[in-house]
């Protein structure tokens, strides 16, 4: 194991440490210190997230960071609820957090991860994720691993992104890609996790077309009323029976 993969781990554990204690204390308050603040004005990006956890902490986490050039999305999903995924979350957020100081790019940070999560045989808790990089000259870079396709909402249209790979740690040898997109200015990508779309009502599940229909309809507003409609349009459809973790994340490209 050489020096990078002693910093992933220690920043990982160190995580996993604070979650433990948290147990002590108020659980969901520190996994929710491990996340950015709700609402983030950028020089060029404007974001809004929020993570509702299914059981008093859960699997689900969102992250974004800002270089002034570069601005990096992530939303990832923890096969599992409760406490155990909300441990591996943490795990998941240090490793993330030490791979994304390399300025490698979605597909190569996502690859090792795999590989460190592989190593650690964590293959019960595999995780879904999206690793997405908005940059200044109108480009965004992303890298789906198994995780619901996000949306890039656009004047013109409603775009899919799915290209990527398998979740991190099931295949140590698994592939990953990412692909490099033209964005303009109100373009909003908009990512959540399967607790939306899978929220269910008498045996039906909210489902892609109404997170779509609540988007195009709501994209004039700003990122946070977005948000909301999604996180109140499932919940309403589930009558607040919540049966996974639900999270979202919307972005819009100011530059």
């Amino acid at each position: 194991m050489d020096a990078h993969d002693w910093e992933q781990v220690e920043s990982s554990e160190a995580a996993a440490r604070a979650v433990k204690a948290g147990r002590r204390g108020e659980p969901a308050d520190t996994q929710r210190s491990f996340m950015p603040a709700a609402d983030y004005f950028g020089i060029f990006v404007h974001a809004a997230a929020v993570t509702h956890p299914c059981h008093r902490v859960g699997g689900d986490f969102f992250d974004y960071v800002d270089t002034g050039w570069e601005f990096h999305i992530l939303l990832g999903d923890v096969c599992g609820k409760g406490t155990a995924a909300a441990l591996q979350a943490a795990l998941v957020q240090g490793m993330l957090a030490a791979e994304l100081e390399t300025g490698a790019g979605p597909a190569t940070v996502v690859a090792q991860l795999n590989r460190t999560l592989c190593r650690r045989g964590t293959g019960e808790r595999f995780v879904t994720l999206f690793y997405g990089v908005m940059t200044r000259d109108d480009r965004l870079t992303y890298c789906n691993a198994g995780h619901c396709r996000p949306m890039l909402v656009t004047p013109s249209e409603v775009r899919r992104l799915s290209v990527g790979g398998l979740p991190p740690g099931l295949f140590a040898q698994a592939q990953y890609q990412e692909e490099s997109l033209e964005i303009g200015a109100g373009d909003t990508l908009v990512v959540f996790s399967d607790g939306i779309s899978e929220a269910t009502s008498r045996n039906q599940q909210f489902g892609d077309a109404r997170i779509q229909q609540i988007v195009t309809t709501h994209t004039g507003g700003t990122v946070s009323a977005i948000l909301e409609r999604l996180m109140s349009g499932a919940r309403d459809f589930s009558h607040g029976r919540q049966r996974d973790d639900m999270t979202v994340l919307v972005a819009r490209y100011l530059a």
